[in-house]
């Protein structure tokens, strides 16, 4: 700004208009992760779900169905509510699950379990959440 005018130099607004393209774009970059990574989430997510849902199946001595539908998971077979959701949504609603339901037994030993997440707009990129013996649930690729 120069001889007292008011306003601005156009370098000025330049670096204005730079610096919010920069920030935009780190932001555009953080919600829009691609769909693999996102499948991976929601596969960890659920895989943490679903591991609670084993001590609490193994506490009451009940065997749990799991319901795989389109807005999430659904457990149901509980002779008493639990503390816990008995509910799981999917974070990102271009998520598909693919397994139509599986018990979860009481006994710690469990036979192979498999979840299979894919991408409604996308269904190339998959992600597999399985389980088998006493171990915990593992993300990978089918």
């Amino acid at each position: 700004m120069k001889n007292g005018q008011p306003g601005f130099t156009l370098l000025e607004l330049v670096i204005v208009l730079f610096i919010m393209a920069l920030l935009g774009s780190m932001v555009m970059v953080n919600f829009h992760q691609n769909t693999s990574n996102q499948l991976r989430l929601e596969a960890t997510r659920l895989g943490g779900f679903l591991q609670s849902v084993q001590v609490y199946a193994e506490i009451q001595g009940a065997t749990l169905k799991v319901n795989v539908g389109e807005g999430g998971i659904e457990v149901v077979g509980f002779k008493y509510k639990p503390p816990l959701a008995t509910d799981f949504k999917w974070l990102n609603p271009d998520t598909l699950g693919v397994v139509d339901q599986f018990p979860i037994f009481s006994e710690p030993l469990q036979p192979l379990q498999k979840i299979i997440l894919s991408s409604k707009s996308d269904g190339q990129t998959r992600v597999v959440l399985q389980k088998s013996g006493v171990g915990m649930w593992q993300v990978g690729t089918p």
